[in-house]
């Protein structure tokens, strides 16, 4: 409505009251109601829908139509008749009856005194604390907040898939799995059974069985084996294998008219080993018997022998029982 002021009178006042107060070309924008009452709370941004409404947006832990349910409303936290209020900023704050506490009045107060439930054991003697806790002070052996930690827990023993067992005093016991002993089980066969002969060394395996790394020419499990018997054939069949103490290394006894290393030489002529039998002579004089059939059997080649106090010589280069040239 246009409100004239041309006329004068009657006409005038009649229009001036007319238009009351809205005397002027155009009429106010019409408030919205977020302007008017802003209906959203807790921070919440309100926005005019067309239709006259609002919508809320809220911020964290607030929410419903007006953002005025905190968490109390949506989660309901309180247990056992606690009371919950909001925070300022929408969180869950609960007020707990007086035989309950915690953030959700979940925990019964314990109104015995804390040493009543005997937390300590019977390795441990409990102080009470002003606090409304308690102390342990363990006996010998024994450790932890509770006096419940013996020397396996403490010490962890047991090696080589032992098992550990805490005896009354807090000491400990270990069981043992298959080859492995010990106070700890921490022997294997190496230690129980010292089974590497002939200077072999002996290391445990991890299921503690052994293994022996010989030395010189012995062999087998145990360095047991001398050469002479890992080589059966290494006389030929002329003599007799001996090893040497110690060594295990082979040394042929040959049988007469066979000779050399591994009697495989027959008559050898004189000249050519000369100090043949003056070894093999000695050889009896100071291991053997002289009337052993080795030391009877002298002859490597026909003829005399030529014997004094500290050796024998042949003079005579062939037997004529080896094979004839």
């Amino acid at each position: 409505m246009r409100c004239a002021t041309a006329f004068v009178g009657f006409a005038l006042v009649g229009l001036l009251a007319a238009c009351g107060e809205h005397n002027g070309d155009e009429s106010p924008e019409t408030e919205t109601i977020c302007q008017k009452i802003n209906p959203c709370e807790n921070g919440g941004m309100c926005a005019s829908v067309p239709d006259g409404s609002f919508t809320c947006t809220c911020v964290d832990n607030w929410s419903g139509d007006r953002c005025d349910q905190g968490q109390c409303e949506k989660l309901q936290p309180c247990e056992n008749g606690g009371t919950c209020a909001n925070s300022p900023t929408g969180e869950a704050q609960c007020t707990c009856d007086g035989d309950w506490t915690g953030s959700t009045c979940e925990t019964e107060i314990d109104a015995s005194a804390p040493c009543d439930s005997d937390p300590c054991g019977s390795h441990g003697s409990c102080e009470e604390e002003q606090d409304g806790s308690f102390t342990c002070s363990c006996a010998d052996n024994w450790s932890g907040a509770r006096c419940d930690q013996g020397q396996c827990e403490e010490l962890q023993p047991c090696q080589n898939g032992g098992t550990c067992a805490n005896a009354p005093d807090g000491s400990f016991t270990c069981t043992c799995v298959d080859n492995w002993s010990g106070d700890r089980c921490d022997q294997g066969q190496c230690e129980e059974l010292q089974p590497c002969q002939n200077g072999g060394t002996c290391a445990n395996a991890p299921d503690g069985s052994f293994m022996c790394s010989c030395v010189l020419e012995w062999r087998g499990d145990v360095c047991e084996l001398s050469e002479c018997d890992i080589k059966p054939d290494f006389c030929q069949g002329h003599g007799i294998c001996e090893s040497y103490t110690g060594t295990g290394e082979a040394m042929c006894l040959c049988h007469s008219p066979w000779n050399g290393p591994n009697c495989t030489d027959c008559g050898t002529r004189c000249s050519s080993r000369e100090d043949y039998y003056r070894e093999r002579f000695l050889y009896c004089m100071e291991t053997m018997s002289l009337d052993q059939p080795y030391c009877l059997d002298w002859a490597g080649c026909d003829g005399e022998l030529y014997i004094d106090s500290n050796y024998g010589t042949l003079v005579f280069p062939l037997d004529p029982l080896c094979p004839q040239p």
